[in-house]
């Protein structure tokens, strides 16, 4: 960790937050940052541009609705002043020939590595979402502008995705040094994070879902509880176990007390985080399993107790934990029916997805690909709701920007999309007990997808770090293997 730039990401992230509803004073922010990248890239210093986008990405707020529903955009390197989105899209794309052609860095990766397997993913799924677009937009009978204007959207997120997973890895590749010098960045960033979160609750600055209160934090505070898995690595306990236990302890305390953008999602992860401490405990040592299962079950009523006294004075926690709990009671016998509408909504695009390729099944297996979408054929989507669709996609009655990784995979590229997505989650299972920097980036993977730039941030580098430590584990067996026999 460097605190040089826990202390730049901590002063950005609160100037960030401190201007976001000036909307001058955010622009010329948005507009000296992207002059920055636009530099850097000119340069063609690509590694460093990698770097300074990772900090400003993960300290960006993004979405007014978990700011102010007035606002119609927040000022971003995302969202500039009337170029909007494309002036980001095509800073991101430029790059792209010069890289591929580079042939002898892609011939480097090791064969049936990690790297190997996302590579071929992020360049499949951009291949096929463009490939797909073409012949959707012509057999839909949708608006074409209607079709076009989501299909920037979809590049802009998914499609840009899918770059900048390559770009990481290009870089991992042809830059020495890369790696631990992106990780020093992204435990920096995830540090000051977590400090500006607290800082910020404190002091009282909100921003608002809806009617309710919520700290008003990037979405990259999604990976704070996450902190915590970085105490059962030696290599991080034994330089920072101070900090991560106080780190721990502040991301806890705020998910048990104050309400945030991804409520729902973090309640998830925090049952998941459960687990997987548990597995983690197993892993190294039985004795330490059952101390853990010990611990856990006194400390649970402890927790319960918390989250009741905190979720009686919030409702929005109350209604995000009670979705969260609902989502995973499927042993209910009215489970489905009694479903809130958040995590109901989700599971039906999965089910109109089904019936979208029912419907037309030369889709199914490659999917519908960037700015493709389906009806509500189930009329489960109900009137305009901002929270779930845009007004567009409810007034053309075809929707498009869905809620999780697994429909958008399942919508975007088909069965065959959906099961290389799964292969790849199975993969980053087997292997996190060899890194905690693979827990995050598969928690991003697994839920966030293509939804954010901010997440992107923190989890595409925490994927490519923990890659990283995969194949150095790997080598460093080899090598033991090589001595013994020897």
């Amino acid at each position: 960790m460097d605190w040089r730039i826990v202390i730049l990401a901590f002063f950005l992230c609160l100037l960030h937050i401190l201007t976001v509803k000036i909307l001058i004073i955010a622009s010329v922010i948005a507009i000296c940052e992207a002059a920055i990248l636009l530099f850097l890239a000119l340069k063609c210093r690509f590694d460093l541009y990698l770097y300074v986008l990772v900090i400003i990405l993960a300290t960006t707020l993004e979405f007014p609705i978990f700011i102010d529903e007035s606002l119609k955009y927040i000022p971003s390197i995302t969202m500039l002043p009337f170029v909007k989105g494309y002036f980001f899209l095509l800073l991101s794309l430029w790059p792209l020939p010069k890289l591929l052609y580079n042939r002898s860095v892609w011939k480097s990766i090791p064969f049936k590595s990690l790297f190997f397997y996302v590579s071929i993913f992020a360049s499949s799924t951009l291949i096929i979402g463009i490939v797909m677009w073409i012949l959707s937009m012509f057999m839909n009978g949708t608006s074409t502008i209607f079709h076009f204007s989501f299909l920037i959207k979809d590049l802009i997120s998914l499609g840009l995705f899918s770059v900048y997973a390559l770009y990481f890895i290009y870089a991992y590749l042809h830059y020495p040094g890369f790696k631990r010098y992106l990780e020093l960045i992204t435990f920096s960033v995830l540090v000051a994070v977590i400090l500006v979160a607290l800082f910020v609750s404190l002091i009282g600055v909100r921003g608002y879902y809806g009617s309710n209160e919520i700290v008003l934090m990037p979405l990259s505070f999604f990976f704070s509880t996450s902190i915590i898995f970085f105490l059962f690595y030696k290599k991080y306990r034994k330089k920072h176990i101070i900090l991560l236990l106080f780190l721990s302890l502040a991301a806890i305390f705020m998910q048990l007390v104050y309400s945030n953008a991804l409520s729902g999602k973090s309640w998830l992860v925090t049952f998941a985080i459960l687990l997987i401490c548990l597995a983690l405990l197993y892993n190294r040592a039985k004795l330490k399993f059952v101390g853990g299962v010990i611990i856990l079950a006194f400390s649970f009523p402890f927790l319960l107790n918390i989250i009741e006294e905190q979720t009686d004075s919030d409702s929005l926690t109350s209604s995000k934990l009670t979705q969260a709990l609902s989502l995973i009671s499927v042993v209910d016998i009215d489970w489905y029916d009694n479903l809130p509408l958040s995590p109901k909504i989700r599971i039906e695009e999965f089910f109109n997805t089904n019936l979208e390729y029912i419907e037309h099944p030369s889709f199914m297996l490659l999917g519908k690909g960037f700015g493709g979408g389906h009806q509500d054929y189930r009329c489960s989507y109900g009137n305009y709701n901002p929270a779930a669709f845009s007004l567009e996609e409810y007034n053309n009655e075809y929707f498009i920007m869905l809620h999780e990784s697994l429909n958008t995979v399942f919508l975007k590229f088909g069965i065959l999309g959906l099961i290389f997505w799964g292969f790849l989650l199975l993969k980053f299972c087997s292997n996190f007990n060899k890194s905690p920097w693979l827990i995050l980036g598969g928690l991003w993977f697994l839920f966030f997808w293509g939804y954010s730039p901010a997440l992107m941030s923190i989890g595409l580098s925490s994927l490519i770090i923990g890659m990283g430590d995969v194949q150095c584990v790997k080598l460093e067996n080899e090598i033991c293997d090589a001595h013994e026999l020897e």
